[in-house]
């Protein structure tokens, strides 16, 4: 048993008091415990008291202890003989470090245990910490109360199953379509298009006349014909209605575009005409008479140029010149047309002796005027009497109404 006798002679007297009279304790519980083991009768426990006035507890041996210095838990007050007094270095050790002192769950009631952390605490020094949790160690379900939102950090809510849907930044984000309003754009040419990937269009020239391209970095540029690439769709052909592109070619040369209101390739000239046979359509100026019976014409018939021009075209052979010579043998123009304007053509072949001799003459047309005239030169020439051998070959173009 350990005394402190020895504090009795240092201090002031109220502490060497506090010490006496704690070491007298000291001295009645080890008495009590003998004579309790030698009857085998009951030990009576005490109480230290503090010491020095001020109520310190000194860490002083308690004699609580049986033969062989054992332990007899029995004999300590653990009320009031321990209490503040217990260190520490008197527990049995840990078996090894991290460890705490309880019991656990499966475990029921009984001593205490060792405990040890689990995933996701640690030790750091004498603290009990939260260790970095790896996403292997979360468990996740639908529950949404964790769930991000713009007062704090959290989970991104559950996928819809929708690759055209996104994340938005609302104040309870939710996955939704990213429309063309919630695009920023600016100046950045960073991401535009290219040849080898899509992007934004470049910014507008604000130039109607241009557009933009198909170059490897696209550019807005005026269009140039060599940049057509034509087909043979017709909705943007010309029409009454709009400009547009001209029609396929027909490949014919003797086809021209009309003006139709939808316009389309076409001869420029309705078919020949055969003029029906009227002797009253063959004249002479003066007393002069020209006779063409039905056998003598060879060719007599027109074609119209839409509907203000006419091409007229005659082959009169053995026809017969009487009566007084005169200058102009008449043919009468087709279809009841008068022509609008003088007219003079060269395409006259005469003969007045069967074809045995050829001569050029003249057609020529007054305006206002229903006939053309076949004139062998402008000084005056008149035309032979002959009987079947007056051949007359010409044609003549003219503005009719």
């Amino acid at each position: 048993m350990q005394l402190s006798l020895f504090n009795f002679t240092q201090g002031t007297w109220e502490e060497s008091k506090g010490y006496l009279w704690e070491d007298l304790n000291h001295i009645q519980v080890a008495i009590n415990q003998f004579l309790g083991q030698a009857f085998n009768g009951t030990t009576v426990k005490t109480t230290a008291l503090g010491v020095g006035g001020d109520q310190t507890i000194v860490p002083q041996y308690i004699a609580n202890t049986g033969p062989a210095d054992a332990m007899q838990w029995d004999a300590v007050d653990l009320v009031s003989g321990v209490k503040n007094r217990l260190q520490f270095v008197h527990f049995v050790q840990a078996s090894a470090a991290s460890r705490l002192l309880g019991r656990g769950s499966a475990a029921g009631a009984g001593d205490f245990q060792e405990i040890t952390v689990g995933s996701g605490i640690a030790f750091s020094g004498t603290s009990i910490i939260v260790s970095t949790i790896t996403e292997t160690q979360i468990s996740l379900s639908d529950v949404t109360t964790d769930n991000v939102t713009s007062t704090k950090h959290g989970f991104a809510p559950k996928s819809p199953g929708d690759p055209t849907q996104y994340l938005n930044g609302d104040v309870t984000p939710t996955w939704a379509f990213v429309r063309d309003s919630h695009l920023l754009l600016t100046d950045i040419t960073t991401n535009n298009v290219t040849g080898g990937q899509h992007g934004f269009a470049p910014r507008s020239p604000s130039d109607a006349t241009k557009f933009l391209n198909g170059a490897v970095t696209p550019a807005f540029a005026q269009v140039k014909d060599s940049d057509l690439s034509t087909s043979d769709v017709t909705t943007n052909d010309v029409s009454s209605t709009k400009h547009g592109f001209a029609p396929k070619s027909p490949a014919d040369s003797t086809q021209f575009l009309n003006g139709a209101a939808t316009p389309a390739y076409a001869s420029p000239f309705t078919a020949w005409v055969a003029v029906t046979y009227n002797s009253g359509d063959f004249t002479a100026s003066g007393s002069m008479t020209w006779t063409v019976e039905a056998g003598d014409v060879t060719t007599f018939a027109y074609q119209m140029l839409g509907s203000g021009s006419m091409l007229i075209s005659f082959a009169l052979t053995t026809t017969t010149v009487g009566g007084t010579p005169s200058t102009s043998l008449k043919i009468k123009i087709p279809n009841s047309k008068t022509s609008i304007h003088q007219h003079t053509s060269a395409a006259l072949v005469y003969s007045e002796d069967g074809g045995t001799t050829t001569k050029n003459g003249i057609l020529t047309v007054l305006a206002s005027s229903t006939t053309i005239s076949l004139i062998k030169d402008f000084g005056g020439s008149t035309w032979a009497n002959s009987t079947n051998n007056t051949i007359c070959v010409g044609q003549i173009f003219l503005d009719v109404s």
